[in-house]
């Protein structure tokens, strides 16, 4: 699964099997399944993150700092299994991201977009966007927030702007941005007006949800958990 697309199917239901009795092997097996590999919320990821990406059970967050090496993390274990380096002419990564094999980014300081190959570790650039302040993919189009023209803006793996819809109203300071079950999810880096919060909007720019969080929101992700947010100064991560 790719970063803010629907969630994984878990289980299908078959309604064949509502009738049998459950036997006591069928219980202890049910109460071993939703426990093994279920991450214990919140996650620690020990380090400061600037964004966040989901794919594959592993959560890929960048890490604020001289390095802003991109960290895989398993969340069950709370580990870093992988770690890649920021391309070497990005200047800040501001938003994580993954679509199918690769890692996406935006770069605040230099404006534009990248991916990293999750396999080789290649790095690409892939187009310019002004003063980027998050990332998030879902329903074949990339979504990213401008702090400069407070704005979320649709686009193509190539660069092609497709829409585009204003959110001044409510944030001067846009950082963070996920899709999921195919809403955008833009966060608040500093809440200067009423405190840090999450906004659930509508591709077509309709506030849906304003939800106030406790610290302020530097990378967002949906998951088959649900939306991903750091919080605790950004070394844990919280279900919205």
């Amino acid at each position: 699964m790719t970063d803010g697309g629907s969630p994984t199917t878990l289980a299908i239901f078959d309604p064949s099997a509502e009738d049998a009795e459950p036997t006591e092997d069928d219980a202890e097996s049910s109460a071993e399944d939703t426990s093994e590999g279920t991450p214990d919320w919140p996650i620690d990821i020990s380090f400061q993150t600037t964004g966040l990406g989901y794919s594959d059970e592993f959560v890929f967050a960048s890490e604020r700092g001289d390095t802003q090496q991109i960290h895989k993390v398993d969340p069950s274990s709370e580990t870093t299994v992988d770690s890649y380096d920021k391309p070497s002419a990005a200047g800040n990564i501001s938003g994580v991201t993954v679509i199918d094999e690769y890692i996406w980014m935006v770069d605040w300081r230099n404006s534009g977009a990248y991916r990293i190959h999750k396999e080789t570790a290649d790095t690409e650039y892939m187009f310019d966007v002004t003063d980027p302040s998050g990332i998030g993919y879902g329903d074949g189009s990339i979504w990213i927030c401008e702090i400069a023209g407070n704005s979320v803006m649709e686009y193509d793996e190539y660069g092609n702007r497709q829409s585009e819809f204003s959110i001044s109203e409510h944030t001067f300071t846009p950082k963070g941005l996920g899709v999921y079950d195919g809403d955008i999810y833009v966060g608040d880096a500093d809440g200067s007006r009423s405190g840090p919060h999450i906004y659930t909007f509508s591709q077509d720019g309709e506030l849906i949800e304003k939800r106030r969080t406790d610290d302020r929101n530097t990378g967002i992700t949906g998951s088959p958990y649900g939306v991903i947010y750091p919080h605790k100064e950004n070394t844990e991560l919280h279900l919205l």
